[in-house]
C-alpha cells in the first residue's frame, strides 16, 4: 500500500482534508457548476439572420419552432457583438468602437423588429382564422424573444426592443 492511499474508509489524507475546506470556503467550484456553464455555452444560438430568412421565405413555423427553444440564445452572425455586450461594457469602449457598435445594434433592431411584427401578423391570421392555439403559440415566441432581450447582459437598446416586443406580443 503507498502512503497516499487511504488505510481505511475512515481514513482521511490531508489532501482530502484541504479538498473539503477549499469547497466549504468557496476555493474550489463544485464540478456541476462547471457542467451547466459548459452546456450553456455549447448552446447553440438562433442567428437572427437565419429567423430574417424564414420570414421572408414564409416559413413562419420554423421561426417560431426555433423561438420557442429553450434557453433562447440569439445571436447575430454579421454582428455578433451586438447581443454580447453588456451597456455597462459598452460605455467603456473607445468612441470610435461605441459609434461602431451604435450603427450595428441599429441594423440588428430593424431586423428584430421585422421578424417580430411578421410573427404578430401571424398570430393575427391565426386568431382571425380561428386557430387560437397557433395564435398563443405565435404571441409566445415574440414575447419569449422580448424577454430574452431584456436582460442586463444586454445593450440597453436591446433591452428597450425586448420590453416592446412584449408589449405588442400581449396586445
Amino acid at each position: 500500500m503507498s502512503s497516499s492511499e487511504p488505510r481505511n474508509r475512515y481514513d482521511v489524507s490531508w489532501r482530502g482534508s484541504f479538498a473539503m475546506f477549499a469547497l466549504a470556503v468557496g476555493l474550489l467550484a463544485l464540478p456541476a457548476i462547471s457542467i451547466a456553464a459548459d452546456e450553456a455555452a455549447e448552446q447553440k444560438p438562433i442567428y437572427l439572420e437565419t429567423l430574417t430568412e424564414l420570414v421572408d421565405q414564409k416559413k413562419l413555423d420554423t421561426a417560431l419552432e426555433l423561438l420557442l427553444r429553450e434557453p433562447l440564445v440569439v445571436s447575430s452572425q454579421k454582428a455578433p457583438e451586438v447581443f454580447e455586450l453588456s451597456e455597462a461594457l459598452f460605455v467603456q469602449l473607445p468612441p470610435d468602437e461605441r459609434g461602431r457598435v451604435q450603427g450595428e445594434a441599429i441594423a440588428v433592431v430593424g431586423k428584430i423588429k421585422t421578424v417580430a411584427r411578421a410573427i404578430v401578423a401571424h398570430a393575427e391570421a391565426a386568431e382571425k382564422a380561428g386557430d387560437k392555439e397557433q395564435g398563443a403559440k405565435a404571441r409566445s415566441a415574440v414575447r419569449l424573444f422580448g424577454e430574452t432581450l431584456n436582460k442586463p447582459e444586454h445593450l440597453l437598446v436591446l433591452q428597450l426592443t425586448g420590453k416592446a416586443l412584449v408589449n405588442i406580443a400581449e396586445k
